[in-house]
């Protein structure tokens, strides 16, 4: 009879689970401006644009370096993200 009982529990706990994470809205980091010294993003605060600064750097040989962090004034929720693409010392 417990074990009737503990595939729903374990069920509506899983499932209560995967509503709470679904009810975040994911915004991918969208380039503003871009060149070989640096990369400007466009995105939510929570999301990783360091990643998306570093991968666009590492295509060009160099390294991602937080530039500065301003509010879009076009959509509150969103920041512009700058980095700097700086030359790696390769030794």
């Amino acid at each position: 009879m417990q074990l009737r009982l503990g595939y729903p529990l374990i069920l509506a706990f899983c499932l209560s689970l995967l509503s709470a994470c679904g009810n975040t809205q994911y915004v991918e980091p969208e380039v503003v401006s871009a060149g070989r010294d640096g990369v400007a993003l466009r995105t939510a605060a929570w999301v990783d644009a360091q990643a998306a600064a570093r991968f666009y750097c590492a295509k060009l040989g160099r390294k991602a370096q937080t530039r500065r962090r301003t509010p879009d004034q076009e959509d509150p929720s969103l920041s512009i993200y700058e980095y700097d693409c700086l030359v790696t010392d390769k030794r």
